[in-house]
Protein backbone atom coordinates (compact mmCIF):
# COMPACT_ATOMS: atom_id res chain seq x y z
CA UNK A 1 0.00 0.00 0.00
CA UNK A 2 2.78 2.09 0.98
CA UNK A 3 4.45 1.63 -2.48
CA UNK A 4 1.31 2.65 -4.23
CA UNK A 5 1.20 6.07 -2.11
CA UNK A 6 4.56 6.56 -3.37
CA UNK A 7 3.86 5.22 -6.92
CA UNK A 8 0.97 7.89 -7.56
CA UNK A 9 2.98 11.04 -5.67
CA UNK A 10 5.95 10.22 -8.50
CA UNK A 11 3.24 9.86 -10.75
CA UNK A 12 1.36 13.17 -9.89
CA UNK A 13 4.53 15.15 -9.50
CA UNK A 14 5.58 14.01 -13.47
CA UNK A 15 2.72 14.94 -14.74
CA UNK A 16 2.96 18.53 -13.04
CA UNK A 17 6.71 18.73 -14.49
CA UNK A 18 5.07 18.11 -17.96
CA UNK A 19 2.08 19.89 -18.14
CA UNK A 20 2.22 22.52 -21.12
CA UNK A 21 0.17 25.43 -20.73
CA UNK A 22 -2.69 25.64 -22.85
CA UNK A 23 -3.24 27.79 -26.04
CA UNK A 24 -5.93 30.95 -25.80
CA UNK A 25 -7.44 30.74 -29.08
CA UNK A 26 -10.60 33.09 -30.75
CA UNK A 27 -13.93 31.65 -30.41
CA UNK A 28 -16.68 32.75 -32.18
CA UNK A 29 -19.06 31.36 -34.89
CA UNK A 30 -19.63 32.70 -38.43
CA UNK A 31 -17.85 36.31 -38.00
CA UNK A 32 -17.12 38.39 -41.28
CA UNK A 33 -13.50 38.32 -40.76
CA UNK A 34 -11.12 35.87 -38.00
CA UNK A 35 -9.90 39.25 -36.62
CA UNK A 36 -13.18 40.43 -35.39
CA UNK A 37 -13.60 37.95 -32.86
CA UNK A 38 -14.18 39.31 -29.42
CA UNK A 39 -14.24 36.28 -27.11
CA UNK A 40 -11.38 33.66 -26.58
CA UNK A 41 -11.18 30.53 -25.28
CA UNK A 42 -8.42 28.15 -23.13
CA UNK A 43 -8.16 25.46 -25.23
CA UNK A 44 -7.36 21.49 -23.75
CA UNK A 45 -3.32 20.72 -23.67
CA UNK A 46 -3.94 18.81 -26.86
CA UNK A 47 -5.71 21.16 -28.90
CA UNK A 48 -4.68 23.64 -31.85
CA UNK A 49 -6.36 26.71 -32.66
CA UNK A 50 -8.38 26.86 -35.90
CA UNK A 51 -10.18 29.28 -38.29
CA UNK A 52 -12.80 27.92 -41.15
CA UNK A 53 -14.41 29.08 -43.95
CA UNK A 54 -17.82 28.73 -44.93
CA UNK A 55 -20.63 29.86 -46.95
CA UNK A 56 -23.91 30.05 -46.73
CA UNK A 57 -27.20 29.34 -49.08
CA UNK A 58 -27.15 33.08 -49.75
CA UNK A 59 -23.37 33.07 -50.77
CA UNK A 60 -22.27 35.01 -48.16
CA UNK A 61 -19.12 33.94 -46.69
CA UNK A 62 -18.56 33.63 -42.77
CA UNK A 63 -15.99 31.94 -40.45
CA UNK A 64 -15.77 29.77 -37.34
CA UNK A 65 -12.88 29.90 -35.42
CA UNK A 66 -11.98 28.00 -31.63
CA UNK A 67 -9.94 24.56 -30.59
CA UNK A 68 -9.65 21.57 -32.32
CA UNK A 69 -7.85 18.09 -31.41
CA UNK A 70 -4.34 18.11 -33.17
CA UNK A 71 -5.38 14.88 -34.35
CA UNK A 72 -8.24 16.26 -36.30
CA UNK A 73 -6.75 19.43 -37.99
CA UNK A 74 -6.34 19.29 -41.48
CA UNK A 75 -4.85 22.58 -43.45
CA UNK A 76 -7.20 21.81 -46.24
CA UNK A 77 -8.81 23.51 -49.14
CA UNK A 78 -11.48 21.78 -50.45
CA UNK A 79 -13.03 24.57 -52.58
CA UNK A 80 -13.51 28.63 -53.17
CA UNK A 81 -16.46 28.32 -50.72
CA UNK A 82 -15.00 26.25 -47.54
CA UNK A 83 -11.30 26.05 -45.95
CA UNK A 84 -9.79 25.05 -42.44
CA UNK A 85 -6.21 26.07 -41.10
CA UNK A 86 -4.81 25.63 -37.51
CA UNK A 87 -1.83 26.71 -35.74
CA UNK A 88 0.00 26.63 -32.10
CA UNK A 89 0.66 29.95 -30.68
CA UNK A 90 -2.09 32.08 -28.74
CA UNK A 91 -4.89 34.01 -30.89
CA UNK A 92 -2.91 33.00 -34.55
CA UNK A 93 -6.09 32.54 -35.52
CA UNK A 94 -7.08 35.62 -36.04
CA UNK A 95 -5.56 35.28 -39.47
CA UNK A 96 -6.36 32.70 -41.94
CA UNK A 97 -7.70 30.76 -45.02
CA UNK A 98 -6.89 34.42 -46.85
CA UNK A 99 -8.01 36.86 -44.58
CA UNK A 100 -5.51 39.27 -42.96
CA UNK A 101 -5.05 39.38 -39.37
CA UNK A 102 -4.08 42.43 -36.79
CA UNK A 103 -1.90 45.07 -37.91
CA UNK A 104 2.17 44.28 -37.23
CA UNK A 105 1.86 47.97 -35.93
CA UNK A 106 -0.93 47.61 -33.17
CA UNK A 107 -1.19 47.93 -28.93
CA UNK A 108 -1.46 45.34 -26.81
CA UNK A 109 -4.92 42.83 -27.31
CA UNK A 110 -6.46 42.83 -23.71
CA UNK A 111 -9.02 40.97 -21.43
CA UNK A 112 -11.80 43.70 -21.36
CA UNK A 113 -14.93 42.54 -18.20
CA UNK A 114 -16.27 45.48 -17.34
CA UNK A 115 -18.10 42.86 -14.98
CA UNK A 116 -16.49 41.10 -11.59
CA UNK A 117 -15.51 37.98 -12.29
CA UNK A 118 -13.11 35.38 -10.72
CA UNK A 119 -9.92 34.44 -12.37
CA UNK A 120 -9.99 32.76 -15.69
CA UNK A 121 -13.25 34.00 -16.07
CA UNK A 122 -12.85 36.53 -18.48
CA UNK A 123 -13.48 35.59 -22.35
CA UNK A 124 -14.25 38.67 -23.83
CA UNK A 125 -11.18 40.96 -25.20
CA UNK A 126 -10.57 44.25 -27.10
CA UNK A 127 -7.40 45.39 -29.36
CA UNK A 128 -6.25 47.95 -27.63
CA UNK A 129 -6.08 51.97 -29.12
CA UNK A 130 -2.30 53.37 -29.79
CA UNK A 131 -1.32 54.97 -26.50
CA UNK A 132 -3.59 52.51 -24.22
CA UNK A 133 -2.40 49.33 -22.43
CA UNK A 134 -3.17 46.39 -20.46
CA UNK A 135 -4.88 46.62 -16.95
CA UNK A 136 -6.36 44.73 -14.30
CA UNK A 137 -7.99 45.64 -10.94
CA UNK A 138 -8.61 43.17 -8.86
CA UNK A 139 -11.15 43.77 -5.43
CA UNK A 140 -11.88 41.12 -2.01
CA UNK A 141 -15.93 40.59 -2.36
CA UNK A 142 -16.54 38.13 0.41
CA UNK A 143 -13.03 36.30 -0.26
CA UNK A 144 -13.02 36.13 -3.03
CA UNK A 145 -10.69 38.42 -5.31
CA UNK A 146 -12.82 39.69 -8.20
CA UNK A 147 -11.51 41.07 -11.67
CA UNK A 148 -12.12 43.68 -13.62
CA UNK A 149 -10.31 43.66 -16.84
CA UNK A 150 -10.04 46.82 -19.73
CA UNK A 151 -7.62 48.77 -21.75
CA UNK A 152 -6.39 52.17 -20.22
CA UNK A 153 -4.48 55.20 -21.59
CA UNK A 154 -0.88 54.61 -20.49
CA UNK A 155 -0.75 57.73 -18.45
CA UNK A 156 -3.99 57.27 -16.56
CA UNK A 157 -2.36 53.41 -15.70
CA UNK A 158 0.75 55.18 -14.23
CA UNK A 159 -1.34 57.68 -12.32
CA UNK A 160 -2.85 55.45 -10.24
CA UNK A 161 -1.25 55.03 -6.41
CA UNK A 162 1.06 52.07 -6.27
CA UNK A 163 0.60 51.17 -9.79
CA UNK A 164 3.76 49.62 -12.39
CA UNK A 165 3.61 49.57 -16.16
CA UNK A 166 5.20 46.14 -16.76
CA UNK A 167 5.13 43.24 -19.66
CA UNK A 168 3.10 40.02 -18.16
CA UNK A 169 4.60 41.20 -14.42
CA UNK A 170 2.56 42.95 -11.75
CA UNK A 171 2.63 44.59 -8.41
CA UNK A 172 0.92 43.57 -5.76
CA UNK A 173 -0.59 46.42 -3.22
CA UNK A 174 -2.54 44.33 -1.37
CA UNK A 175 -3.98 40.85 -0.09
CA UNK A 176 -6.62 41.83 2.21
CA UNK A 177 -10.24 39.94 2.20
CA UNK A 178 -12.30 42.45 3.81
CA UNK A 179 -15.94 42.44 2.23
CA UNK A 180 -15.94 46.42 2.07
CA UNK A 181 -14.77 46.83 -1.84
CA UNK A 182 -10.95 47.18 -1.16
CA UNK A 183 -8.59 47.90 -3.67
CA UNK A 184 -6.46 44.90 -3.44
CA UNK A 185 -4.53 45.16 -6.50
CA UNK A 186 -3.90 46.42 -9.65
CA UNK A 187 -0.96 46.33 -12.26
CA UNK A 188 -0.56 47.09 -16.09
CA UNK A 189 0.99 45.66 -18.98
CA UNK A 190 1.91 45.94 -22.54
CA UNK A 191 1.86 42.33 -23.76
CA UNK A 192 -1.15 40.38 -25.49
CA UNK A 193 -3.46 39.00 -22.68
CA UNK A 194 -1.16 39.94 -19.98
CA UNK A 195 -4.03 41.08 -17.54
CA UNK A 196 -5.22 37.57 -16.61
CA UNK A 197 -4.37 38.01 -12.55
CA UNK A 198 -2.23 39.71 -10.21
CA UNK A 199 1.08 37.89 -9.00
CA UNK A 200 3.23 39.27 -6.11
CA UNK A 201 6.21 40.08 -7.41
CA UNK A 202 8.97 38.83 -6.02
CA UNK A 203 12.82 40.55 -6.21
CA UNK A 204 15.49 38.77 -6.40
CA UNK A 205 18.12 37.65 -3.08
CA UNK A 206 21.73 36.68 -3.34
CA UNK A 207 22.67 33.23 -1.91
CA UNK A 208 25.57 32.66 0.47
CA UNK A 209 29.33 32.84 -1.09
CA UNK A 210 30.73 29.60 -2.07
CA UNK A 211 34.33 29.37 -0.34
CA UNK A 212 37.01 30.49 -2.02
CA UNK A 213 38.87 28.31 -4.99
CA UNK A 214 42.64 27.04 -4.70
CA UNK A 215 45.03 28.86 -5.14
CA UNK A 216 46.40 29.44 -8.87
CA UNK A 217 49.07 29.95 -10.45
CA UNK A 218 48.44 33.65 -11.17
CA UNK A 219 48.36 34.04 -7.47
CA UNK A 220 44.65 34.53 -7.52
CA UNK A 221 41.10 32.51 -6.18
CA UNK A 222 37.29 33.20 -6.73
CA UNK A 223 34.11 32.27 -5.27
CA UNK A 224 30.85 33.02 -6.54
CA UNK A 225 27.24 33.27 -5.62
CA UNK A 226 23.91 32.94 -7.52
CA UNK A 227 20.60 35.08 -7.05
CA UNK A 228 18.56 32.41 -6.08
CA UNK A 229 17.38 33.42 -2.09
CA UNK A 230 15.08 33.73 -3.64
CA UNK A 231 15.12 34.43 -7.62
CA UNK A 232 13.58 37.37 -9.58
CA UNK A 233 9.63 36.43 -9.80
CA UNK A 234 6.67 37.95 -12.08
CA UNK A 235 8.87 40.91 -13.06
CA UNK A 236 10.71 41.14 -9.72
CA UNK A 237 14.17 43.20 -9.75
CA UNK A 238 17.18 41.00 -10.35
CA UNK A 239 20.40 41.09 -7.89
CA UNK A 240 22.81 44.44 -8.21
CA UNK A 241 26.17 43.50 -8.17
CA UNK A 242 29.08 40.77 -9.08
CA UNK A 243 28.70 37.11 -8.88
CA UNK A 244 32.37 36.73 -8.94
CA UNK A 245 34.85 37.83 -6.52
CA UNK A 246 38.71 37.92 -6.96
CA UNK A 247 41.81 38.53 -4.47
CA UNK A 248 45.27 38.00 -4.28
CA UNK A 249 46.80 35.16 -2.79
CA UNK A 250 50.55 33.12 -2.27
CA UNK A 251 51.77 29.86 -2.69
CA UNK A 252 55.72 28.68 -2.78
CA UNK A 253 55.08 28.10 -6.41
CA UNK A 254 53.06 30.83 -7.49
CA UNK A 255 53.11 32.95 -10.34
CA UNK A 256 54.52 36.56 -9.81
CA UNK A 257 54.93 39.53 -12.31
CA UNK A 258 56.97 41.93 -11.72
CA UNK A 259 56.23 45.45 -10.57
CA UNK A 260 58.09 48.63 -10.74
CA UNK A 261 59.71 50.05 -7.53
CA UNK A 262 60.19 53.78 -7.05
CA UNK A 263 62.13 56.06 -9.12
CA UNK A 264 65.87 57.41 -7.65
CA UNK A 265 66.96 60.81 -7.14
CA UNK A 266 67.86 62.43 -10.34
CA UNK A 267 71.61 62.59 -10.81
CA UNK A 268 74.19 65.76 -10.40
CA UNK A 269 73.64 67.75 -13.59
CA UNK A 270 76.19 66.35 -15.85
CA UNK A 271 78.71 68.95 -18.09
CA UNK A 272 76.30 68.36 -21.38
CA UNK A 273 73.00 69.81 -19.22
CA UNK A 274 71.23 66.79 -18.42
CA UNK A 275 70.64 65.05 -15.44
CA UNK A 276 69.06 61.18 -15.15
CA UNK A 277 67.16 58.51 -12.51
CA UNK A 278 66.19 54.89 -12.38
CA UNK A 279 64.10 52.36 -11.39
CA UNK A 280 64.49 48.78 -10.54
CA UNK A 281 61.54 45.84 -11.35
CA UNK A 282 61.72 44.46 -7.91
CA UNK A 283 58.61 45.43 -5.95
CA UNK A 284 58.05 42.43 -6.68
CA UNK A 285 60.63 41.00 -8.99
CA UNK A 286 58.78 38.24 -11.53
CA UNK A 287 58.74 34.46 -9.94
CA UNK A 288 58.43 31.59 -11.48
CA UNK A 289 57.48 32.72 -15.11
CA UNK A 290 55.90 35.76 -14.23
CA UNK A 291 55.59 38.93 -16.69
CA UNK A 292 58.36 41.41 -16.27
CA UNK A 293 57.84 45.09 -16.31
CA UNK A 294 57.08 46.82 -19.14
CA UNK A 295 58.56 50.67 -19.63
CA UNK A 296 61.87 52.33 -19.59
CA UNK A 297 64.49 51.60 -16.80
CA UNK A 298 65.69 55.06 -17.07
CA UNK A 299 64.53 58.74 -17.95
CA UNK A 300 66.59 61.81 -18.60
CA UNK A 301 65.58 65.43 -18.28
CA UNK A 302 67.62 68.92 -18.91
CA UNK A 303 69.18 70.92 -16.20
CA UNK A 304 71.18 74.10 -16.17
CA UNK A 305 74.53 74.89 -13.77
CA UNK A 306 76.53 77.52 -13.87
CA UNK A 307 79.43 75.59 -15.83
CA UNK A 308 76.92 73.83 -17.63
CA UNK A 309 78.56 73.02 -21.41
CA UNK A 310 76.09 74.68 -23.84
CA UNK A 311 76.18 73.65 -27.75
CA UNK A 312 75.52 76.71 -29.72
CA UNK A 313 72.45 77.60 -31.80
CA UNK A 314 71.54 79.69 -34.53
CA UNK A 315 69.43 83.04 -34.50
CA UNK A 316 67.04 84.55 -37.26
CA UNK A 317 68.14 85.15 -40.42
CA UNK A 318 68.05 88.65 -41.23
CA UNK A 319 66.35 90.23 -44.15
CA UNK A 320 67.94 90.36 -47.81
CA UNK A 321 70.46 92.74 -48.30
CA UNK A 322 69.37 95.30 -51.44
CA UNK A 323 70.33 94.57 -54.16
CA UNK A 324 74.17 95.01 -55.41
CA UNK A 325 75.26 96.34 -58.52
CA UNK A 326 76.29 93.04 -58.80
CA UNK A 327 73.17 91.48 -59.12
CA UNK A 328 73.27 89.47 -55.83
CA UNK A 329 72.10 90.01 -52.10
CA UNK A 330 72.97 88.34 -48.78
CA UNK A 331 71.91 87.99 -45.68
CA UNK A 332 73.20 86.50 -42.10
CA UNK A 333 72.80 84.72 -39.21
CA UNK A 334 74.84 84.45 -35.39
CA UNK A 335 75.48 81.72 -33.62
CA UNK A 336 73.66 83.12 -30.34
CA UNK A 337 70.35 81.43 -29.81
CA UNK A 338 72.50 80.21 -27.52
CA UNK A 339 76.01 81.16 -28.14
CA UNK A 340 77.98 78.05 -26.98
CA UNK A 341 79.58 78.18 -23.66
CA UNK A 342 82.08 76.47 -21.63
CA UNK A 343 83.21 74.24 -24.41
CA UNK A 344 79.85 73.39 -25.95
CA UNK A 345 79.84 73.15 -29.52
CA UNK A 346 79.84 76.22 -32.14
CA UNK A 347 77.15 76.11 -34.54
CA UNK A 348 76.99 74.14 -37.89
CA UNK A 349 76.79 75.77 -40.78
CA UNK A 350 77.14 79.03 -43.26
CA UNK A 351 76.53 82.20 -41.26
CA UNK A 352 76.42 84.00 -44.42
CA UNK A 353 73.78 83.21 -47.42
CA UNK A 354 73.93 85.02 -51.16
CA UNK A 355 71.35 85.21 -53.72
CA UNK A 356 71.17 86.70 -57.01
CA UNK A 357 68.76 89.29 -57.93
CA UNK A 358 67.72 91.51 -60.38
CA UNK A 359 67.44 95.79 -60.86
CA UNK A 360 67.02 98.10 -63.46
CA UNK A 361 71.22 99.06 -62.74
CA UNK A 362 72.42 95.39 -63.23
CA UNK A 363 74.02 95.26 -66.14
CA UNK A 364 77.03 92.46 -65.44
CA UNK A 365 77.42 90.73 -68.28
CA UNK A 366 79.07 87.65 -67.32
CA UNK A 367 80.21 86.22 -63.82
CA UNK A 368 84.41 87.46 -64.48
CA UNK A 369 82.93 90.68 -64.82
CA UNK A 370 81.30 90.16 -61.65
CA UNK A 371 84.56 89.24 -59.50
CA UNK A 372 86.16 92.09 -61.22
CA UNK A 373 83.81 94.84 -59.56
CA UNK A 374 86.15 94.35 -56.32
CA UNK A 375 83.96 92.55 -54.00
CA UNK A 376 84.76 89.62 -52.72
CA UNK A 377 82.59 86.93 -53.54
CA UNK A 378 81.24 83.30 -53.50
CA UNK A 379 80.29 80.68 -55.89
CA UNK A 380 76.97 80.47 -56.07
CA UNK A 381 74.40 81.55 -57.98
CA UNK A 382 73.80 85.30 -59.63
CA UNK A 383 72.18 86.87 -62.37
CA UNK A 384 73.81 88.55 -65.20
CA UNK A 385 72.61 90.34 -68.36
CA UNK A 386 73.48 88.89 -71.90
CA UNK A 387 75.48 90.87 -74.06
CA UNK A 388 74.22 89.75 -76.93
CA UNK A 389 70.65 90.13 -76.49
CA UNK A 390 70.39 92.00 -73.06
CA UNK A 391 68.54 89.42 -71.29
CA UNK A 392 68.48 89.00 -67.52
CA UNK A 393 69.61 85.11 -66.37
CA UNK A 394 70.54 83.39 -63.84
CA UNK A 395 73.97 81.63 -64.04
CA UNK A 396 76.19 79.90 -61.53
CA UNK A 397 79.18 81.80 -61.20
CA UNK A 398 82.53 79.80 -59.83
CA UNK A 399 84.96 82.15 -58.24
CA UNK A 400 88.01 79.86 -57.05
CA UNK A 401 88.95 77.34 -59.92
CA UNK A 402 92.23 78.80 -61.41
CA UNK A 403 93.15 80.68 -58.95
CA UNK A 404 91.41 83.54 -59.80
CA UNK A 405 87.31 82.50 -60.73
CA UNK A 406 85.31 84.64 -62.87
CA UNK A 407 83.98 81.27 -64.46
CA UNK A 408 80.34 81.57 -65.66
CA UNK A 409 79.07 77.52 -65.62
CA UNK A 410 77.01 76.29 -68.51
CA UNK A 411 77.66 72.52 -68.01
CA UNK A 412 77.89 71.22 -64.23
CA UNK A 413 77.60 67.38 -62.99
CA UNK A 414 78.80 65.51 -60.15
CA UNK A 415 76.16 62.97 -58.17
CA UNK A 416 73.87 61.82 -61.58
CA UNK A 417 70.58 63.68 -60.11
CA UNK A 418 69.95 65.05 -63.51
CA UNK A 419 69.50 62.84 -66.68
CA UNK A 420 71.40 64.16 -69.89
CA UNK A 421 70.05 62.41 -72.54
CA UNK A 422 67.66 64.81 -73.66
CA UNK A 423 66.68 66.01 -77.16
CA UNK A 424 67.90 69.20 -79.06
CA UNK A 425 65.20 71.41 -77.60
CA UNK A 426 65.93 70.88 -74.27
CA UNK A 427 69.78 71.46 -74.72
CA UNK A 428 68.74 74.47 -76.42
CA UNK A 429 66.45 75.96 -73.71
CA UNK A 430 68.96 74.53 -70.82
CA UNK A 431 67.48 71.97 -67.90
CA UNK A 432 68.25 71.57 -64.04
CA UNK A 433 68.86 73.95 -61.60
CA UNK A 434 71.73 76.69 -61.02
CA UNK A 435 72.99 75.43 -57.74
CA UNK A 436 73.01 71.62 -59.02
CA UNK A 437 73.42 69.57 -62.17
CA UNK A 438 72.42 71.55 -65.01
CA UNK A 439 72.86 72.63 -68.57
CA UNK A 440 72.52 76.56 -68.99
CA UNK A 441 69.41 78.27 -70.49
CA UNK A 442 70.23 79.89 -73.33
CA UNK A 443 74.00 79.52 -73.86
CA UNK A 444 73.98 80.76 -77.12
CA UNK A 445 73.03 84.53 -76.12
CA UNK A 446 76.32 84.36 -74.07
CA UNK A 447 79.03 82.42 -76.61
CA UNK A 448 77.16 83.49 -79.95
CA UNK A 449 76.50 79.87 -81.67
CA UNK A 450 77.50 77.35 -79.49
CA UNK A 451 76.01 74.46 -81.61
CA UNK A 452 79.19 74.22 -84.11
CA UNK A 453 82.97 73.47 -82.35
CA UNK A 454 85.90 75.03 -83.79
CA UNK A 455 86.23 71.85 -85.22
CA UNK A 456 83.42 72.18 -87.44
CA UNK A 457 81.43 69.68 -85.55
CA UNK A 458 77.62 70.12 -84.99
CA UNK A 459 76.19 69.41 -81.67
CA UNK A 460 74.06 66.64 -81.66
CA UNK A 461 71.33 64.50 -80.16
CA UNK A 462 69.15 61.11 -80.41
CA UNK A 463 66.51 63.67 -82.34
CA UNK A 464 68.81 65.88 -84.62
CA UNK A 465 71.78 63.62 -85.74
CA UNK A 466 74.12 65.49 -87.19
CA UNK A 467 77.39 63.84 -86.18
CA UNK A 468 80.61 63.12 -88.21
CA UNK A 469 79.77 59.25 -87.48
CA UNK A 470 77.51 59.04 -91.04
CA UNK A 471 76.70 55.51 -90.78
CA UNK A 472 75.25 55.72 -86.76
CA UNK A 473 73.43 58.22 -84.39
CA UNK A 474 76.35 58.71 -82.12
CA UNK A 475 74.08 60.24 -79.23
CA UNK A 476 71.98 57.39 -79.65
CA UNK A 477 75.06 55.26 -79.39
CA UNK A 478 77.03 57.16 -76.27
CA UNK A 479 73.42 58.10 -74.59
CA UNK A 480 73.77 62.06 -73.95
CA UNK A 481 74.33 65.10 -76.71
CA UNK A 482 77.83 66.75 -77.91
CA UNK A 483 79.90 67.69 -80.98
CA UNK A 484 80.32 64.41 -82.16
CA UNK A 485 83.06 63.61 -84.28
CA UNK A 486 83.05 60.09 -83.82
CA UNK A 487 81.34 57.83 -81.53
CA UNK A 488 84.40 56.13 -80.32
CA UNK A 489 86.80 58.95 -79.54
CA UNK A 490 86.63 58.69 -76.16
CA UNK A 491 84.80 62.25 -75.00
CA UNK A 492 81.38 62.20 -74.13
CA UNK A 493 80.66 64.42 -71.07
CA UNK A 494 76.91 64.49 -71.32
CA UNK A 495 76.84 60.54 -70.98
CA UNK A 496 75.73 58.60 -68.67
CA UNK A 497 76.66 58.91 -65.27
CA UNK A 498 78.30 55.88 -62.95
CA UNK A 499 81.34 53.47 -62.83
CA UNK A 500 80.63 50.99 -66.01
CA UNK A 501 81.25 47.38 -65.30
CA UNK A 502 83.86 47.27 -67.95
CA UNK A 503 84.69 50.32 -70.30
CA UNK A 504 82.00 51.73 -72.30
CA UNK A 505 81.26 54.70 -74.48
CA UNK A 506 77.57 54.98 -73.23
CA UNK A 507 79.04 56.71 -69.71
CA UNK A 508 80.52 60.52 -69.07
CA UNK A 509 83.86 60.27 -70.60
CA UNK A 510 86.79 63.02 -71.54
CA UNK A 511 90.18 62.17 -72.96
CA UNK A 512 89.98 58.38 -72.14
CA UNK A 513 87.24 55.40 -71.73
CA UNK A 514 87.37 55.87 -67.40
CA UNK A 515 83.86 57.31 -66.27
CA UNK A 516 84.26 60.71 -64.29
CA UNK A 517 82.67 61.17 -60.72
CA UNK A 518 82.85 64.87 -61.72
CA UNK A 519 83.20 67.29 -64.67
CA UNK A 520 82.15 70.95 -64.83
CA UNK A 521 82.44 72.86 -68.42
CA UNK A 522 82.53 76.67 -67.90
CA UNK A 523 84.50 79.80 -69.64
CA UNK A 524 85.21 83.46 -69.19
CA UNK A 525 86.91 86.31 -71.40
CA UNK A 526 90.99 86.25 -71.55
Amino acid sequence: MNVFKVLVLIWSIYIFEQKVEALTCLKCDYVVQPRHCTTVISCPDDDSCFVEKQTNAFGETGYNLGCISKRSCRNAISSLSHCTQCCDMDLCNNAGCGKEGYPFQRAPVCYSCENPLPEGRCHSIDVCQEGEVCSLNGEDSFGSILYTSRCMPKDHCLSKPGSVLIGRRSHMTSTLTRSHGLHDCFNCCDADLCNTNCKTRVDGQWGAWTTWSLCTSHCNQTRTRACDNSAPQHGGRDCTGHTTQTQGCYTDQCQIDGQWGSWTAWSLCTSHCNQTWTRACNNPTPQHGGIDCTGPTTQTQGCYTDQCQIDGQWGSWTEWSLCTSHCNQTRTRACDNPAPLHGGRDCHGLATQTQGCNTSSCEVKDCLELLSSGAALLSGVYTITTPLNHTKIQVYCDMVTDGGGGWTVFQRRFNGSVDFYRNFSEYENGFGQKDGEHWLVSANSLIGNPWYSPAGCAFSTYDHDVDKGYDRNCAVLCRGGWWYNGCHDGINPNGRYGRPQSPSTEYMLYGSFDALAAITMMFKQT
